[in-house]
């Protein structure tokens, strides 16, 4: 249970780092300004990151969902 609850905030973390710096890279495109490397990469990382904790979790708890 405990388990859960970690994975669940650490995914809730990571879809609001990846939605704000979505955000700030909308900002910079409407102002036509190229958005900083360092955003995109921040982006990217946070993603990834985000969804391989999603399919860990999902494949570690494969046996309790065929049961």
């Amino acid at each position: 249970m405990a388990k859960s609850i970690i994975i669940f905030f650490t995914l809730y973390g990571s879809v609001y780092l990846l939605s704000t710096s979505l955000i700030l890279i909308n900002h910079s495109m409407i102002k036509n300004k190229r958005p900083p490397t360092e955003l995109i990469i921040i982006n990217g990382l946070v993603f990834f990151a985000s969804g391989y904790i999603f399919i860990g979790m999902v494949l570690s708890n494969r046996s309790y969902i065929k049961s």
